[in-house]
């Protein structure tokens, strides 16, 4: 029972003091199973860890199976390791193309990597928040966490902060930069959504007529009715007229399409977009799926309406998670710079090396609005090429803190830097790099900061891993697959 006391004005509500029971002691503790964190429990497991992890939703894969957005913006032929193993399991069953781009369907990769996680022997634990840190000197020992059975605690010889938002180092007092260094400002929110039936052909013969009206980049613009892939940035002069007109919103400037689709099919469509939130606010992210179920409502009358192709289809499944793209960024040993990015710099301590679809200078999903507008040179203006790039293990290690490593989107770089270092297929890398690190670090009793460098390397090349040393030839066999 809880007392309520007021004093001096000031509502509280008085929490005795009580003891938390320990349910687990393992070695590696993932928090967040999602696109990092699968990636990270899979390869601690592997590599001899006794593992848990734990998640607030009830399966695994976040952003690629809860938020819906089931697209890998790289070819097949750059992805690598635990990535590429997850979309040739979806592949092998009809749940994903292997293609210049891959469209893949969420459920497929919720099934797809509880299936390895079981067989790889991770425990699970879902419908549960991690709400507090457990740190005795500077060295992370586990999390508290709340779920229905109650408050308890999970003590680790290593944790592993995949949230997404860097809630276990933030908690553990590690510093952190929230949004764009110079103004806080965040990438928008979105919530996908899918919509069919959609007749395929329709759009297809727009395309092919009205090219000027779709990105010019071959990345954003593919529509293979032959292999179902579907992946268009565009619809420019369409979206702007409906925007003048006030159909749409002020801040939607085109249409992002995306699926597994031949001649008919569902389409997923990634355009709402929610700016000046804060994702680490509930007041924010409440406000945030609000506005975006009023986008959604919006653009499906507007594509049945006045989109070919789109005069049957119905709104048929909304994301049950927000599509938050940044929060917190974790200050590591290394922060990862655009300067590092654009400049392909080599790292001693590199665990994972790959191409991004990205060049410098270029913003993707700018805090300031007017994405996909006719002055946007990621959506409307260029063709990007793609750009070698390296992570260091110094960007996965909070700095001042031991006992924790950080993996995917709040990993320690610059705002710019996390363009490149976000999606999906970057995040599974630095997942698996974390979670072979965190094996390591409890087979050598080392904390991870001490893990032989040497040994994580070859350990990732040996699991099919990406890595580039300095003065290394790109061709060579040993750097993956």
């Amino acid at each position: 029972m809880l007392t309520f006391e007021m004093s001096a004005g000031e509502r509280t509500i008085v929490e005795p003091s009580r003891k938390i029971p320990v349910i687990d002691d393992v070695d590696v503790l993932v928090i967040g199973v999602g696109t990092a964190g699968s990636a990270a429990a899979l390869a601690a497991a592997r590599n001899g860890a006794r593992t848990l992890a734990v998640d607030v939703g009830g399966y695994v894969g976040g952003t690629g199976s809860a938020a819906l957005m089931c697209l890998y913006t790289i070819p097949y032929s750059k992805t690598y390791g635990i990535c590429r193993e997850f979309i040739d399991g979806m592949a092998d069953r009809g749940g994903a193309v292997r293609g210049p781009v891959i469209p893949f369907d969420p459920e497929s990769f919720k099934q797809v990597a509880l299936e390895k996680l079981q067989q790889a022997g991770v425990r699970l634990l879902f419908y549960t928040w991690a709400v507090d840190t457990i740190v005795q000197g500077g060295v992370v020992k586990g999390v508290v966490i709340e779920n229905k059975s109650g408050r308890q605690a999970i003590l680790a010889k290593v944790v592993i902060d995949a949230s997404g938002d860097g809630d276990v180092a933030a908690g553990a007092g590690a510093k952190f930069v929230l949004g764009r260094e110079t103004d806080a400002k965040m990438r928008p929110m979105s919530v996908v959504f899918r919509m069919g039936p959609v007749d395929v052909t329709r759009i297809k013969a727009y395309r092919d007529a009205h090219p000027q009206d779709f990105s010019p980049d071959p990345g954003h613009n593919i529509l293979d009715i032959e292999q179902k892939i579907v992946r268009l940035d565009g619809f420019f002069d369409i979206v702007r007229s409906a925007n003048s007109r006030g159909v749409l919103d002020k801040n939607i400037h085109y249409l992002r399409l995306y699926g597994i689709a031949g001649e008919t099919g569902n389409l997923y469509i990634n355009t709402v977009r929610v700016y000046g939130v804060d994702g680490t606010k509930t007041e924010d992210l409440t406000r945030a799926q609000q506005e975006s179920m009023r986008q959604i409502r919006q653009i499906a009358a507007f594509v049945k309406a006045e989109i070919p192709g789109f005069a049957d289809a119905v709104i048929l499944e909304t994301a049950v998670m927000m599509g938050v793209r940044e929060t917190r960024r974790i200050l590591g040993d290394h922060v990862l710079g655009i300067e590092d990015c654009g400049s392909a710099r080599r790292f001693r301590d590199v665990i994972m090396t790959a191409e991004a679809h990205m060049v410098p200078g270029v913003e993707i999903h700018s805090p300031d609005g007017g994405e996909g507008a006719a002055n946007d040179a990621y959506v409307a203006g260029i063709e990007l090429p793609f750009n070698e790039f390296s992570v260091p293990y110094g960007s996965l290690l909070p700095s001042g803190l031991d006992g924790i490593l950080v993996a995917g989107r709040c990993i320690s770089t610059t705002h710019e830097a996390d363009g490149w270092t976000r999606s999906q297929p970057m995040a599974m890398q630095i997942g698996q790099a974390a979670g072979t690190a965190a094996a390591l670090s409890v087979r050598s009793n080392r904390p991870p900061r001490q893990v032989d460098i040497d040994a994580l390397q070859r350990t990732l090349r040996e699991q099919r891993a990406n890595i580039i040393l300095p003065g290394e030839n790109i061709s060579s066999p040993e750097h993956g697959v």
